[in-house]
């Protein structure tokens, strides 16, 4: 029907991407992964692990950074766990080269 069933606010700028993954320690429990694009401040952005809080009854979100990106724009997990993230990344003035990248991390980070 449209009705919002919750709302946690994340403390991150613009999220541009969310996932989830496998923990490192082969556990059926799950990572949820976001990107912040972060478009205003580009040592802002990046790849965080939020982990569900609990404080005065009430549910909360705790953001932890686990890498700086510049301009992250989407993250799709591989069949062995891995988190693969695009970025746009910051073109140089005295180049031609794209910026953009495709980034590994290894999984239950």
């Amino acid at each position: 029907d449209g009705r919002r069933l919750l709302h946690l606010p994340t403390g991150l700028r613009d999220l541009t991407d969310l996932a989830y993954g496998a923990q490192r320690d082969g556990s059926t429990a799950r990572y949820l992964y976001a990107l912040d694009g972060a478009r205003a401040a580009t040592d802002g952005g990046g790849l965080y692990r939020l982990d569900a809080t609990f404080a005065k009854g009430t549910v909360q979100v705790q953001a932890t950074r686990i890498a700086t990106l510049d301009k992250p724009t989407a993250m799709a997990l591989g069949s062995d766990g891995s988190l693969y993230v695009t970025i746009l990344g910051t073109a140089r003035s005295d180049s031609d080269q794209p910026s953009g990248q495709l980034l590994r991390f290894p999984p239950g980070l």
